[in-house]
């Protein structure tokens, strides 16, 4: 079952394959062996500016990650590119984000039909509707067995959750041997972040968080207290402190989201014409 709307494809030795269930199945595994004539395709309904990666088995090949967006004509580079995956050289080398940015000279345009002339050729053996297409391409072939757990939305990282509780860490054996990192419940504590935004109103889609300023605070406050959760009633004061705080990082007067849904962050939006009053 899909659960939330990214369509994920590979195209690995001219062979086209639908990820999106493996994607989001914790069962599965998304191989990510991608040599220079390779693509990993997302879709999703509004355009995005990030994603997170969240591997399994990564790479250890020098390897560059570049990106590109379907403007109803042809495939344009996205500019800024931020690889938040790369180790020593090695793109997917490591779990993380990457961001960028839409040529100012290209819109990007929505795919109503994919069997259409105008949408990518690649896919037009597929039957997909109404949405936006990136795609992503490396530089060098990436090492057999590279592969992704999920990609997805990570609003914060495990590093910052110490920002509000230095003594995190040490609740990993809690949650099972070996674990080293709060990716899934960071994972998770983001969806229910998204959850709230769209309850007031002010997002439609996770991809209209373009900056992450305005969100990494709640989202770490949100995923400690599912950690707290997990704990015991015991934490019960815990739960309730973050929650306090989680209810002030909501209130803000002013957030910086991409409020017309065309990918870009315009002036409008950058001052900060976005304007709530949290209850």
């Amino acid at each position: 079952m899909l659960l939330n709307y990214i369509r994920l494809f590979t195209k690995i030795s001219a062979t086209l394959a639908d990820k999106s269930l493996a994607n989001q199945d914790d069962t599965q595994t998304v191989s990510l062996v991608l040599g220079t004539s390779d693509y990993i395709y997302v879709a999703q309904r509004y355009p995005f500016t990030n994603l997170f990666l969240h591997m399994d088995s990564v790479n250890t090949n020098a390897s560059v990650l570049s990106g590109q967006y379907w403007d109803g004509t042809e495939w344009r580079d996205a500019v800024d590119m931020m690889d938040g995956t790369s180790l020593s050289g090695a793109t997917l080398g490591k779990s993380g984000g990457i961001q960028w940015s839409l040529d100012p000279l290209y819109t990007w345009n929505i795919v109503t039909d994919t069997v259409q002339t105008y949408a990518p050729t690649e896919l037009q053996t597929l039957k997909i509707y109404n949405s936006y297409w990136f795609r992503l391409k490396v530089s060098a072939s990436l090492l057999a067995g590279t592969d992704s757990k999920e990609i997805g939305y990570c609003f914060t990282t495990s590093q910052r959750l110490k920002d509000f509780d230095v003594e995190i860490d040490g609740f990993f054996a809690s949650f099972a041997t070996g674990k080293t990192d709060w990716i899934d419940e960071i994972k998770t504590g983001s969806k229910l972040v998204v959850q709230d935004l769209k309850r007031l109103g002010l997002v439609m889609s996770p991809g209209q968080i373009i900056e992450l300023d305005d969100v990494y605070v709640p989202t770490s406050l949100r995923t400690l207290m599912l950690i707290y959760s997990n704990l015991g009633p015991s934490y019960k004061d815990k739960i309730t402190a973050m929650a306090k705080e989680y209810d002030k990082a909501m209130n803000i007067r002013r957030f910086t989201f991409d409020t017309n849904a065309n990918g870009k962050l315009e002036q409008r939006e950058i001052s900060g014409t976005i304007k709530r009053m949290y209850r």
